[in-house]
């Protein structure tokens, strides 16, 4: 049973206090944010299916999402393709919560660009709506550890991503894509974490543009694109889409 909460985020009518991660299960607190009712539901399902899971709430806009952030949760999966906004606008503003929850960007298109952008606007994992049930749960899991679910992004992409890019901002690029956290990336920089977010939202500026009217994702300035047709890389013999299974830790975090 849910409660309507926040102009179209719903949580369960009984949802535990801000910081009980543990709670009286151990259960993982799950924020869904979609636009579309049918995957909602799904994705509701799927969660409240595990043992080790909880659904904390659900909401249909990026602004529901994120409005008042009193919905306490440990994973949010976000829609990158939302009504209102982007995910990676809601990425951004969950992570600013006081007990942020960690963001699994969630997209019919989740390559290599969209990828990097959802990296440096605080995500740490991106998954294909393609991706069974089992996988979006390993993905849920392996998050709510600390870990980072990210598809393969190659040194060709990212040296070209980089390339459009200030020094500055490459080596930022580079610390964050790297699993750096946020902090520490600032200090290894010298920079105040006030700096960083400012350079992070310049990146960001810089890399994607969504048009209001449109609900895409690309990279500016061909001639590296990512559309909701097709994505136009340079190619080698491995999949766009090949998830790293590896340890999901800070370390190399699906770079190869």
């Amino acid at each position: 049973m849910t409660e309507p909460y926040d102009h179209g985020l719903t949580r369960p009518a009984a949802t535990r206090s801000a910081g009980d991660r543990d709670g009286r299960h151990g259960r993982i607190r799950v924020l869904i944010v979609d636009d579309h009712v049918a995957v909602r539901a799904g994705l509701a399902g799927l969660i409240t299916g595990q043992p080790d899971m909880t659904l904390a709430g659900e909401a249909s806009s990026a602004v529901a999402a994120v409005a008042g952030g009193r919905c306490s949760c440990d994973v949010a999966i976000v829609d990158y393709h939302l009504g209102d906004r982007n995910g990676l606008w809601v990425t951004r503003r969950l992570r600013q919560w006081q007990a942020p929850p960690q963001v699994l960007l969630y997209s019919a298109f989740a390559g290599e660009a969209l990828a990097v952008a959802a990296i440096v606007a605080g995500a740490a994992g991106l998954l294909g709506k393609s991706a069974i049930g089992e996988e979006v749960c390993l993905a849920v899991r392996r998050l709510a550890a600390g870990g980072r679910y990210l598809p393969v992004i190659r040194p060709a992409v990212l040296e070209l991503i980089g390339s459009r890019l200030q020094a500055d901002q490459r080596a930022i690029l580079g610390l964050l894509v790297h699993g750096i956290p946020p902090d520490e990336a600032a200090a290894q920089l010298g920079l105040s974490t006030l700096e960083l977010d400012v350079e992070r939202a310049a990146i960001l500026g810089a890399l994607v543009r969504v048009p209001a009217h449109s609900r895409g994702f690309a990279l500016a300035s061909s001639p590296l694109h990512y559309d909701r047709r097709r994505t136009n890389f340079p190619t080698d013999d491995r999949r766009r889409d090949t998830i790293n299974h590896g340890a999901g830790d800070a370390g190399t975090g699906g770079i190869t």
